[in-house]
């Protein structure tokens, strides 16, 4: 006890001597019972805090089991309700593709109803949006061939597919690449209004060909615009040493002014090209939403994988690298579709394979991938050629597997050093 009492002492005497005037002793004394009073005041409130954290803890547990029961017993009523909602989330809105047949139950049968209504709006939704976008390059075409139509009324002919068609066989026959693109545009806007009749194969040839002729004379006039504008540009440089300053600034101008017409008709050609193949693709896109059976997509696909091709080969840098790879995938899309649903000696196959394999040995530079297809392909053509009946078909299919056949040997002479020798026709 002496020493506890000697150690308060001790305690009060060095904080004595810390203080150096009496105010500051008072100030110190009023410190220390402030500071005492706070304490006792926290001290109250932690206690009653623990109190009331007690009874909060309490609450709070019975309110969660209260709300656990709640949740358990609704959550065991309504689970017939999840089940129908589940069933819901297997059959989106918002539907890419046409719907698979399958076997459904009464209730999935009104679900399958109204999905495929809701494909019907979608569809008529995108053909409109289409429609709508080209409506002044469609009116154009729809109009050409109204003009003829009216001014041979004698003749009473009707605007229907089969008309569009015989137009298309005979601008074609004359080389009109411009009035049979016309044809073939609202050939398939035809096929877009009617689904249900699918194109023969005369109609699917007609687009066929006249997709490429018109491509291929496109291309040409878009190369070969400033060949005259060259030539020229030759003429007057050979001749400048015979002629005065004078007409030297009068050949400089022509110059200029016929690069510039050379210039102006290219940019049109590009956009008009460009304009075309947009409508073309977007439409056969369109249609791919209305094919139900998976082999009649090889044509289109087969369509599109060309028009990418073609733009390709009209465009430049970054746009060109982005159609090169959307060519190379629907060419082998396609090309997957005609080995699954046709046989190797079809020409459509056939030509397909080609316009493929030269895509990928020519624009894209993989010479292994083409030589390797080709091989496969020419085997399996090869193989069965003399289960061709028809004189004609075999003709052509003979024309196609010789070209083939050259190609492999020079790209395997090329490429691995040697020559692979093949069947001789």
């Amino acid at each position: 006890m002496n020493y506890d009492h000697n150690n308060n002492l001790m305690r009060k005497k060095i904080q004595v001597n810390k203080i150096k005037s009496p105010k500051d002793f008072v100030h110190f004394r009023k410190a220390k019972t402030v500071e005492g009073n706070v304490k006792i005041k926290n001290h109250v409130l932690f206690n009653d805090t623990k109190k009331n954290g007690k009874e909060k803890i309490k609450n709070l547990s019975r309110t969660y089991q209260t709300i656990d029961d709640r949740t358990l017993n609704g959550s065991k009523k309504n689970k017939k309700k999840k089940i129908h909602y589940n069933n819901l989330i297997n059959y989106p809105k918002k539907t890419n593709l046409p719907l698979e047949v399958h076997t459904y139950s009464d209730e999935d049968n009104i679900i399958s109803e109204k999905s495929e209504k809701e494909t019907e709006e979608k569809i008529k939704y995108i053909k409109d949006k289409i429609l709508n976008k080209y409506k002044d390059l469609f009116e154009t075409y729809n109009n050409i061939i109204n003009v003829l139509i009216n001014s041979n009324e004698e003749i009473k002919v009707e605007l229907n597919r089969e008309t569009i068609y015989n137009f298309l066989k005979m601008s074609y026959k004359y080389a009109d690449y411009n009035y049979s693109l016309a044809c073939a545009i609202l050939l398939l806007i035809d096929r877009l209004n009617y689904p249900d009749i699918e194109l023969n194969e005369n109609e699917k040839e007609g687009l066929e060909n006249i997709f490429r002729s018109y491509s291929y004379h496109t291309i040409l006039s878009y190369k070969y615009a400033f060949k005259a504008y060259h030539h020229n540009d030759k003429d007057t440089n050979n001749n400048n040493d015979h002629k005065n300053n004078h007409n030297n600034n009068n050949n400089c101008i022509t110059f200029q002014v016929k690069k510039n017409i050379c210039k102006s008709i290219r940019h049109k050609i590009k956009n008009q090209f460009l304009l075309n193949s947009e409508a073309i693709i977007n439409l056969i896109n369109c249609i791919f939403y209305t094919i139900k059976e998976e082999r009649n997509k090889f044509f289109y696909t087969y369509l599109n994988a060309n028009q990418y091709k073609i733009i390709s080969d009209m465009t430049e840098t970054g746009v060109k690298y982005k159609y090169e790879q959307l060519a190379e995938r629907t060419f082998k899309r396609a090309l997957d579709l005609g080995m699954i649903y046709l046989k190797p000696t079809d020409i459509n196959f056939l030509n397909l394979a080609s316009s493929y394999i030269y895509f990928l040995y020519f624009n894209l530079g993989y010479e292994q991938k083409a030589l390797n297809i080709c091989i496969d392909i020419f085997d399996k053509s090869s193989n069965i050629l003399d289960e061709i009946e028809d004189k004609d078909h075999a003709h052509k299919c003979l024309e196609i597997l010789s070209k083939m056949r050259h190609h492999i040997k020079r790209w395997s002479k090329k490429l691995n050093k040697n020559s692979i020798l093949f069947l001789t026709f």
